[in-house]
C-alpha cells in the first residue's frame, strides 16, 4: 500500500470517541432519549431528552453505567447489552418497565452497533409507547364487551361501512345476526353482497335509503 493511500484512508476514518460532541449534537436532534455507550453500559453521552428524563446533567452521566443510572431497569439493560453484544445486530425490544413511582411505561428501544476506530459502541434510542399501548388495551376492552353484549340480543347487530367511492362493507357481525341469517361474520365480511341478498325483496329499498340517508347526515345508521 502506498503512502498516499494510506493517508487517504486514516483520513477517512471518523471517530465517535474524538467528535463526541458532534455526536450528541446529533442525537439531540432526536425527540426521544437517547445515548451512546461502550458495549459493558458504561455511559460517553447522552441526549438532551433522555437528560431531562432522568433529571441529570451530562457531567452526572458520562462514565457511569446505564445499570446505575436506571436501577430499575438494571438487570433488562444488561440483558439487552449482552444480546446485542453477542448477536452484533440491530435489534428492537418491547418491554413494560415498573418504575420507582409505582407506575408503568411501556418502552419500544432500539439498540443498535456503532462500529469506531478505538472498538466497537452501542446507541440506545428509547420510544415512550405507553400511550399507544393503553389505547390498544382499551380498544381490545371496548371490543371484548360490545362483543359480550350484543352475543345475547335478539335480530341481526353489525356494523356497516359505505365508502366515498360507493363501495360498502360490513366489519362486524353479532353472533344474533350470525344465526339468524346462518351466516358467519367471516363470509359477511368477506363478501357484502351475500348479506344484501338474505334481506326480504320488500325490506331492501327501505334498508338502501336508510344508509342513504345516513351517509348524507353523518348520523347513526339504524333500521328497524
Amino acid at each position: 500500500m502506498g503512502r498516499k493511500e494510506k493517508d487517504e484512508q486514516q483520513d477517512t476514518s471518523f471517530s465517535i470517541r474524538q467528535n463526541l460532541p458532534l455526536y450528541l449534537n446529533f442525537l439531540n436532534r432526536l425527540g426521544d432519549p437517547a445515548l451512546l455507550v461502550e458495549l459493558d453500559g458504561t455511559v460517553l453521552g447522552m441526549n438532551q431528552s433522555g437528560l431531562s428524563r432522568l433529571q441529570l446533567t451530562q457531567k452526572e452521566v458520562q462514565g457511569r453505567n446505564l445499570r446505575e443510572l436506571v436501577p430499575y431497569a438494571a438487570e433488562l439493560v444488561a440483558d439487552r447489552l449482552k444480546r446485542v453484544r453477542d448477536s452484533g445486530e440491530r435489534t428492537i425490544f418491547d418491554e413494560i418497565l415498573h418504575l420507582p413511582d409505582d407506575g408503568n411505561q411501556y418502552i419500544s428501544s432500539v439498540y443498535e452497533p456503532i462500529e469506531d476506530p478505538a472498538g466497537p459502541l452501542i446507541q440506545i434510542i428509547s420510544y415512550n409507547r405507553t400511550s399507544e399501548e393503553e389505547y390498544r388495551r382499551k380498544l381490545e376492552d371496548f371490543q371484548t364487551s360490545y362483543r359480550r353484549i350484543t352475543e345475547n340480543l335478539p335480530g341481526a347487530v353489525l356494523k356497516y361501512r359505505l365508502s366515498a367511492d360507493g363501495s360498502d362493507a360490513i366489519t362486524f357481525l353479532a353472533p344474533g345476526g350470525a344465526r339468524l341469517w346462518e351466516i358467519s361474520e367471516e363470509e359477511a365480511r368477506a363478501d357484502v353482497s351475500r348479506v344484501w341478498r338474505l334481506i326480504h325483496p320488500d325490506d331492501v329499498p327501505g334498508m338502501e335509503a336508510s344508509v342513504q340517508e345516513s351517509a348524507r347526515t353523518l348520523k347513526e345508521w339504524n333500521y328497524e
